[in-house]
């Protein structure tokens, strides 16, 4: 039996998670699962969003997440196809 702790990408599909973020003018490259796009935009951030845990978020968080992104300069979209 498989005991791997679950991870935030576990829970989402490749296909529906789809992510980029505007930040000072310039739209990122399309990135995949949201554990990716929280290490990305904490990575431009430095300590402003360390705080956020990109292997335990839930939906909660990462809403409060892109909150606090979006006080920092940061915009993020979920793309979804039409």
């Amino acid at each position: 039996m498989n005991t791997y702790p679950k991870t935030a990408t576990t829970h989402e599909n490749s296909t529906t998670n789809l992510y980029v973020y505007e930040y000072k003018g310039r739209l990122s490259d399309k990135i995949t699962y949201r554990k990716n796009l929280v290490s990305e935009i904490q990575g431009r951030c430095g300590n402003a969003l360390g705080a956020f845990d990109a292997d335990t978020m839930n939906e909660a968080s990462f809403r409060s997440f892109a909150e606090r992104a979006k006080a920092e300069g940061f915009t993020i979209y979920r793309l979804v196809q039409v």
